[in-house]
Formats: C-alpha cells, structure tokens, sequence
C-alpha cells in the first residue's frame, strides 16, 4: 500500500509474473486505486426517512479508480547454439564445456540468442550455482552425479561481465571464465 499526501505524485512499477513454462500469453488484470478520506476531509449527508423520522449520518467521499490493463506478454527465451539435449536426464538442455587439467585460467565463449524473432533486445543476469552432493545409494559406490560433483566442486565459474543484452537478430556472447 502506497499512501500520498495532497498534490503528491509517485511512479510505480506493476510487475504481473507469469508460469515459467508460458513463453507467451494474453494478460487481463484490473488495477484498483482507492482514495482514502481523513477525518477532516469534506464529507456529504445522507438522510434516510423512516415514517415521520428523519436519520441523517455523515457518510465519506469515496474515490477510486478503476484501470484496466490488457495485451500480450511474451517473456524472452533464451537459447544457447552450443547446446545439446540430454534425452536421459528429462530432456535436460546442457552445456558442453571442455576444461583442461593443470590451467590455471580458462576462458569460454558461449554464444546465445533470443528464440521469438519479436523479442527485443533484452538483458539477462547470469549466475552460477555450486551443486549439492547427491545423496548416497546403497549399493552404488558412486554415481555419475557424485563423480561429477567431486570434479566441478574444485571449480568456480565467473562470468565477465554477469549481465548480458540478447536479441534475435545476432548471437550475444557470454565470457565465462573458470
């Protein structure tokens, strides 16, 4: 709740969140905004006459304001041309990242482009993520998810710089560097 005083403007931000998986989707929302009175604002009276009695109340001065806001949202997707689909994972999208032993510094370049060709130039923060160390199974000595914790747990990916402007036209390219 935003409360102002006479002659008091202030900007606001509505920010109406959509499920992850929609790409695109019709919006339909009603903003209310309501005036609320103060005890010294004028008020109006209301009579109410019940047979020969004649009721009279003070009764406050309300004022809203209905807006309707209504169109298409259509979130940016993102799609790397270096990646590759893992069918056995749930279709997991992965990338594909070759790091050399014994280098201190390794850099990569990851190109991305937007899907919708009506996307426009949007910017994205990238942030890495350390795993957690799966759970042990019984009878399993170790799982591809713990050799492969066991590998990146000694890394540290850092991406220079983290925020990057992608469209559809051109490939925009990440640089990370571990």
């Amino acid at each position: 709740m935003c409360e102002l005083g006479p002659h008091e403007t202030k900007d606001l931000v509505l920010v109406i969140s959509t499920p992850m998986q929609a790409s695109t989707g019709n919006l339909l929302a009603k903003l209310q905004i309501a005036h609320i009175a103060d005890d010294d604002e004028p008020k109006t009276f209301v009579e109410k006459r019940v047979g020969p009695v004649i009721e009279r109340r003070l009764v406050p001065i309300e004022k809203t304001l209905e807006v309707l806001l209504c169109g298409k949202l259509q979130n940016p997707v993102l799609m790397c041309l270096k990646s590759i689909t893992n069918a056995v994972v749930r279709g997991a999208t992965v990338i594909p990242i070759a790091a050399k032993l014994n280098e201190t510094v390794q850099k990569f370049k990851i190109p991305f482009k937007a899907i919708h060709a009506s996307t426009p130039e949007t910017e994205f923060e990238f942030i890495f993520i350390k795993s957690v160390l799966p759970e042990a199974c019984e009878g399993v000595e170790e799982t591809l998810e713990h050799k492969q914790f066991v590998v990146f747990d000694c890394m540290t990916f850092f991406c220079l710089p983290a925020v990057l402007k992608v469209g559809p036209n051109a490939p925009a390219l990440l640089s990370i560097q571990l």
